[in-house]
């Protein structure tokens, strides 16, 4: 492996540092960052709204065996 294959690796005190001052939101995982896709307020509150009916029956319900 020469030198143009290897990734630079970040620390996860590096990581912490420099996220909070980011635009975009980012994932820290074994030395690398990636970029999350983003999604706006009304596409994560639809979400939630569609999704509570689900989280409130299956809580109440058993886990069915598959």
């Amino acid at each position: 492996m020469d030198q143009g294959d290897q990734k630079p690796v970040v620390t996860a005190a590096d990581y912490l540092a420099w996220e909070p001052a980011q635009r975009d939101r980012h994932e820290f995982l074994g030395g690398e960052v990636f970029a999350m896709a983003g999604a706006e307020d009304w596409h994560v509150t639809v979400t939630i709204i569609w999704l509570s009916p689900c989280a409130s029956t299956s809580a109440a319900a058993p886990a069915a065996p598959i």
